[in-house]
C-alpha cells in the first residue's frame, strides 16, 4: 500500500453476502437521488410515462422517485432481503413493479428505453 491511501475492498457479487447486509444494517447508501438525475432524464430519456429499468434498485428510493414522476418502473435487485424491503416501503397501488433478478447473468425479453444504474457497475 501506498502510504497515504487507503485500499477499500471490493464489495461481493453474492447475493446471499447482500442479503446479509440489508438484513443487519442501514443502508447508509440509500437516498434520494440528485436533483441532476431529473436534468439528465429530461434531456436524454423518453418522457413518463416511458419503461425504466432500475438495476440494483436495492430499497427501492430512486424506483419510487421515478414512479412519483409518472414514470413506468420496473426495479431490480439480485438481493431478496432488499426487495422484501423496498415492496414494504412502498405503497400499495404504487406502479412499481419490483423482481428479484441478477442483471448481469439475465436479458430483459423486452428492452427498455431508459435503464438507470447507481450502483451495480461501480460496485
Amino acid at each position: 500500500m501506498v502510504r497515504g491511501t487507503t485500499t477499500v475492498p471490493l464489495r461481493s457479487l453474492h447475493a446471499a453476502e447482500w442479503d446479509r447486509t440489508y438484513d443487519c444494517a442501514i443502508a447508509g447508501w440509500d437516498e434520494e437521488p440528485p436533483p441532476v438525475l431529473g436534468e439528465l432524464l429530461a434531456e436524454h430519456a423518453s418522457p413518463p410515462p416511458a419503461r425504466v429499468l432500475d438495476v440494483g434498485c436495492g430499497l427501492g428510493t430512486t424506483a419510487r422517485w421515478l414512479a412519483d414522476r409518472s414514470y413506468t418502473v420496473t426495479a431490480c435487485d439480485f438481493s431478496v432481503q432488499a426487495i422484501d424491503e423496498a415492496r414494504r416501503r412502498t405503497a400499495a397501488g404504487s406502479p412499481v413493479r419490483y423482481e428479484v433478478l441478477d442483471v448481469t447473468a439475465h436479458v430483459p425479453p423486452n428492452p427498455f428505453p431508459v435503464v438507470l444504474d447507481r450502483g451495480v457497475l461501480h460496485t
